[in-house]
């Protein structure tokens, strides 16, 4: 099916995609934000809700606020793309710079946990006239496949998307990466699978016709780091972690994963209380439709597993579970939010709950001794250097010498840094979404950087002058 009609399909409705007007191509975005903000607004929400688990607040916020957002400013990142054009001119000649696609198809895999991310893994590379296969998360199905008529509906020509939802990713995956026509993957998922798939590209490399580009965004094992300026913002600090741990059932590649806390503020108690009591309200009903409830169900059995897993393991190494954990299969896979206290000699961070990513809701509190003068650099130096992801991080300290501290020690760290905010909730158009290390290349989502990632500049220079006008001054003519 791939090699036969999706590829096939692809680079023929290249021929037209990749020279209409970019005049033409926004309005096609431009149309179809506006019939996802109209006509299909509840059809695509329900679908967000019934496929992804999301509540419906959170539905709202992810398949309709940031898909309209995607297709909106890609039109304003694209135009602001094509305006940089050479400074230097002359009175001889024209120069210039044509953004064109590149040359053959992009590989485009979305995962489940945002239908936004559907839109923007697909749609960002077509605007700029590529052409794409489209392969889906087997659990974002309807709603993608719903943008997917969106868009066709809005005037997207046949055959640019190809559209290939399949349950065994191989049937896509393989046939593609083998084409002498790929040339350009763009992914989000996990680490593994993103290491897999450019194993595979290096192998192939002598196949393709041009060298790919690949853009990917996986895990992360993101942290808030707290200050002992802090001391009088228990609550704030609570809220803004189980926000950011919990929302949407943790399942977020920002979400917060490792919170460290001053020694003196967690003994003294009171932040402690704030967690549980905060936790607490983070409830969920039988199903997405009890909209009172900010939690649904984890998207899937395996997910489900995964989380029970976790807790299990937790408490047999003897970490202390100081809230939540429990799971309920009986009507969907809801699961209770976890709160752990790391034990002694989990410290050093050699321990799964603070290096591995768990895609659930699990906080792994590990308190620090700000007792110690470098107690805080400590405690910057130990999220450096014990996880191999780079995504997502916050630090909260009313003392600004404490902020610089940690802007230095975890520069590399974390390519979404929050100063006196949660580490999660990046919005389009004003934080470009990215990390680096095991996290991706950090090619910033929703950003004029992502879009030059997919395309293939050319030189163009235009001489007005001819003949013996052109020649240096210092050449000689022949007698």
């Amino acid at each position: 099916m791939v090699e036969e009609q999706a590829i096939p399909g692809a680079l023929e409705a290249r021929k037209k995609w990749a020279n209409m007007a970019f005049s033409q191509r926004a309005a096609i975005y431009k149309r179809a934000a506006l019939l996802v903000q109209t006509k299909y607004r509840y059809q695509l929400m329900a679908a967000t809700m019934i496929g992804q688990g999301k509540t419906c607040g959170q539905a709202d916020g992810d398949c309709i606020t940031e898909v309209v957002d995607t297709l909106n400013f890609h039109v304003y990142f694209c135009h602001q793309l094509y305006q940089q054009q050479p400074l230097k001119q002359s009175d001889s000649a024209y120069n210039s710079l044509d953004y064109r696609p590149l040359e053959g198809f992009v590989l485009a895999i979305s995962p489940f946990n945002f239908t936004a991310l559907g839109c923007h893994i697909a749609f960002t590379p077509a605007i700029l006239g590529n052409v794409v296969l489209w392969k889906p998360s087997p659990m974002a199905v309807l709603s993608n496949y719903i943008l997917y008529q969106i868009m066709e509906e809005a005037g997207l020509p046949p055959g640019v998307i190809q559209f290939l939802p399949v349950a065994d990713p191989t049937l896509v995956v393989e046939p593609a990466l083998a084409n002498s026509h790929f040339c350009g993957l763009h992914y989000t998922g996990s680490s593994a699978v993103l290491r897999s798939l450019c194993t595979q590209i290096g192998v192939n490399t002598s196949t393709y016709k041009t060298f790919p580009r690949v853009v990917g965004e996986s895990g992360g094992k993101n942290f808030h780091l707290i200050h002992n300026s802090c001391k009088d913002d228990v609550d704030w600090m609570a809220s803004a972690a189980v926000r950011s741990a919990f929302e949407f059932q943790g399942q977020k590649c920002s979400a917060l994963s490792r919170l460290f806390v001053p020694k003196s503020m967690w003994e003294q108690g009171d932040l402690r209380k704030a967690l549980i009591r905060e936790a607490e309200k983070m409830t969920h009903g039988d199903d997405v439709k009890q909209i009172h409830h900010p939690l649904g169900p984890m998207v899937s059995q395996s997910a489900f597993e995964r989380f029970n897993d976790y807790v299990s393991r937790a408490k047999a190494d003897g970490h202390e579970l100081l809230f939540g954990g429990n799971t309920d299969s009986s009507k969907g896979f809801f699961v209770q939010p976890a709160i752990f206290e790391v034990h002694e000699s989990g410290r050093s961070g050699e321990i799964d709950l603070m290096t591995q990513e768990i895609f659930g809701p699990l906080i792994a509190v590990q308190p620090y001794d700000d007792a110690s003068p470098t107690g805080f650099k400590d405690g910057c130096d130990l999220i450096n250097t014990t996880t191999e992801y780079g995504l997502a991080g916050s630090v909260f300290a009313r003392d600004r010498a404490a902020v610089q501290v940690a802007n230095e020690i975890l520069r590399d760290a974390v390519g979404m840094f929050c100063i006196n905010d949660k580490c999660t909730g990046a919005v389009i158009g004003a934080q470009p979404f990215g990390g680096a290390r095991s996290s991706g290349t950090n090619d910033k989502a929703n950003s004029v950087n992502v879009l030059l990632r997919f395309s293939s500049l050319r030189c163009v220079k235009d001489s007005f002058a001819s003949g013996s006008s052109t020649l240096s001054a210092c050449h000689k003519p022949e007698p």
